[in-house]
């Protein structure tokens, strides 16, 4: 995950879709812990599985169907949130932070 984003616009998309992702987990009845603190690395990843899915089904900003470099791009938000607020260190979308592959249980929605 890179540093912050240049252009107004796309920082506000930025922005957009972290509260969102606040959104969702509030939906999901975790609004007492959105950067999902304490959590272990396979439970963030299905949470993001999970959030995935809830995206692909129309559930997003603008309740519409998203391409998948869109949702992709949900996911990278989401996650900068997580490791910005939270003792998650790397990258939480990941079995291993250090990796670049997405989780398996997310890669394979």
């Amino acid at each position: 995950m890179s540093g912050p984003a240049r252009d107004p616009k796309v920082a506000g998309t930025i922005r957009t879709r972290r509260l969102y992702f606040l959104f969702f987990t509030s939906h999901i009845g975790w609004s007492d812990n959105p950067v999902l603190e304490g959590m272990s690395l396979t439970e963030c990843n299905w949470i993001f599985a999970c959030y995935l899915i809830h995206l692909s089904y129309g559930n997003n900003i603008y309740c519409k169907t998203l391409r998948v470099e869109t949702l992709k791009e949900y996911l990278k938000a989401a996650a900068s949130l997580v490791s910005q607020f939270s003792s998650h260190k790397g990258d939480p979308r990941r079995d291993n932070p250090t990796t670049s592959k997405l989780a398996h249980c997310i890669d394979s929605v």
